[in-house]
């Protein structure tokens, strides 16, 4: 068994929310952006059996766009 550790960075994300940090969204252009990572990710066979987030919204955005079959 080969085990492979896959480290991301969440999508792009707005400035300008007025909130706290924790809860800045992805913007438009990193709402585009994490299906594309995932298509890639799948094509390359690297489609994680986990995955272990940040609870920030940015992060949590990111991931849901990833889109995975479970």
């Amino acid at each position: 068994m080969t085990l492979k550790l896959i480290l991301t960075r969440h999508a792009k994300s707005g400035w300008n929310h007025p909130g706290p940090d924790h809860e800045r969204p992805l913007n438009k252009r990193g709402q585009k952006a994490a299906p594309l990572v995932a298509a890639w990710l799948r094509k390359n066979n690297h489609v994680p059996d986990r995955i272990i987030s940040s609870t920030a919204r940015r992060t949590v955005e990111t991931c849901e766009g990833l889109e995975f079959d479970a």
